[in-house]
């Protein structure tokens, strides 16, 4: 590409990008700052519309504002703009150097770089960059092409993947201006609104841009078909499973209430059949409005609410 096309690009991305003000805070700005002074490559995964560039746009404002970086040591591109279809690999060098030429940047540099999966040799040129250069590297993209396994050999020892999700519960009650502490939850005020929250959240599914208009006919263009049913061998189901590493800690019901027989039964030979397999799970049932313990079996299964569990934070 013309090197006089790619500051025009450039200039454009780099406005917009630092213009974004309408964002929500992220519980994954604290997960990140400790990583803002490592070399290591920030990697930045999740389903579409979760909030990858948002929170890049985050990490940039605190860059700015807590540690004095300056303006111009910022580079902003989005390659997901089809005026960078003619953009090869072989463009990255001329690239750079028009951003230098630009800006002529004192100290560091702090490269954030949405779907640069999009250009074919994008991670050897992170590498090299990694190598040479006195740079900080951001990237953004879908889990299925940044983490492959020919890119992560790629970049061994040299990148950090973090995944960002949809808001969670707490997330989300924050952007409504509310706090709560768990002694709270006794409160019948407090209470309340947080199952009233938890309605509204169970229409957005968490997604940013849902939130922010009001709007959950969105959710139609976002929808993926991820969660499956991880059966027993007797054809038992369970919802969910939850594990850390390679070990199952959890094993998981979601039902609207048990006062039915049937379903208080379906559920609980769901979590039995998990147990079995897997004798070290906890056995949990999220409810709508339901707290209690079940103790009357051969093992033990906590009931919870669903606006408790989406608030715990050891969960």
């Amino acid at each position: 590409m013309e090197k006089q096309k790619l500051k025009e690009l450039i200039t454009l991305h780099k406005e917009r990008f630092l213009s974004r003000s309408d964002l929500f805070p992220r519980d994954l700005q604290e997960k990140v700052r400790p990583y803002l002074e490592q070399r290591e490559i920030l990697v930045v995964t999740g389903v579409r519309r979760s909030g990858k560039s948002s929170l890049m746009r985050l990490i940039c404002g605190d860059l700015l504002k807590t540690y004095g970086v300056k303006h111009p040591n910022i580079l902003y591109l989005n390659f997901e703009d089809e005026r960078f279809a003619g953009f090869t690999g072989a463009d990255f060098d001329s690239l750079y150097e028009a951003y230098l030429e630009m800006e002529a940047p004192k100290g560091k540099v702090w490269l954030f770089l949405d779907e640069i999966q999009n250009i074919p040799l994008w991670e050897k040129w992170l590498n090299r960059l990694y190598e040479f250069e006195d740079v900080k590297i951001f990237v953004t993209g879908s889990n299925a092409s940044l983490l492959n396994s020919e890119i992560a050999t790629a970049l061994t020892g040299r990148n950090r993947p973090v995944v960002v999700w949809p808001l969670s519960f707490a997330e989300f009650v924050r952007t409504r201006g509310i706090f709560p502490a768990p002694a709270e939850f006794y409160r019948r005020n407090t209470r309340i609104e947080l199952k009233r929250l938890l309605q509204e959240y169970l229409q957005t599914g968490g997604f940013p841009e849902v939130i922010k208009t009001g709007d959950p006919t969105i959710l139609e263009h976002y929808y993926q078909d991820i969660l499956y049913r991880w059966k027993s061998t007797e054809g038992k189901e369970v919802d969910f499973l939850v594990r850390e590493g390679l070990v199952i800690t959890e094993a998981i019901q979601v039902s609207l209430d048990l006062k039915g027989v049937a379903t208080r039964e379906r559920e609980i030979k769901g979590l039995l059949a998990a147990a079995t397999t897997f004798p070290t799970a906890r056995l949990t049932i999220i409810s709508e409005d339901e707290e209690r313990k079940i103790n009357d079996l051969s093992v033990s299964i906590n009931v919870t609410p669903l606006w408790k569990w989406l608030l715990d934070e050891s969960v």
